[in-house]
């Protein structure tokens, strides 16, 4: 989730978010986030959002990235990314393509990697 445009969230954004999280999760989907601004990481962690999991947290800090083609990565795997664009960053049409076709391999039930 790209929150660059997120500047500020309130109690009922974060119950939302949070409910959003274990929806995901029920369904076997991580939630990760991206660009989080100061004023909402500051409220997600007052709230007790990066808590251990087992002691009531809701997202890991782990899940959490400066940019959305950091998350996309580590979604991915570093390596195919590295391989795939040698040593140059790759653009975000680029790692969206890559991750269209990923999802195409996962569809298909006969993941690579």
């Amino acid at each position: 989730l790209d929150c660059g445009g997120i500047n500020m969230i309130d109690l009922s954004g974060l119950h939302m978010l949070k409910e959003l999280v274990r929806d995901l999760e029920a369904s076997g989907v991580t939630l990760l986030l991206a660009h989080l601004k100061e004023p909402v990481r500051w409220r997600l962690k007052k709230a007790g959002f990066f808590e251990p999991l087992g002691e009531g947290g809701v997202i890991s800090k782990s899940h959490c990235f400066s940019h959305v083609s950091d998350a996309v990565t580590q979604v991915m795997g570093s390596q195919q990314v590295h391989c795939t664009m040698g040593n140059r960053v790759p653009s975000h049409n680029e790692l969206m393509s890559m991750w269209e076709e990923r999802e195409d391999v996962f569809a298909s039930g006969s993941p690579s990697a």
